[in-house]
């Protein structure tokens, strides 16, 4: 059976922790990938795609991966002032 596009990312991510020697041995627990799309006629809109080694996660967990990157990861939000 061929891989699903979830399968692949979830490989992808996983193997990017090679290059950090601070996830050493970590095993990926889930993962969520938010892409912007824009059509020919310039319409734009958001997809997303989530999931563990086989699996979309549960919207709980979508969220709260989503509430992390978005109010979390970022010490000082004045940084992108005037950008």
């Amino acid at each position: 059976m061929a891989e699903t596009i979830r399968e692949r990312a979830y490989a992808f991510v996983q193997s990017t922790h090679v290059d950090d020697e601070d996830l050493e041995g970590a095993v990926l627990t889930g993962f969520l990938i938010v892409g912007e799309w824009q059509s020919p006629d310039g319409s734009r809109w958001l997809s997303k795609l989530s999931g563990d080694s086989s699996r979309t996660l549960p919207p709980w967990r979508e969220r709260m991966l989503g509430f992390e990157v978005a109010h979390e990861w970022w010490d000082d939000e004045r940084e992108d002032e005037g950008a």
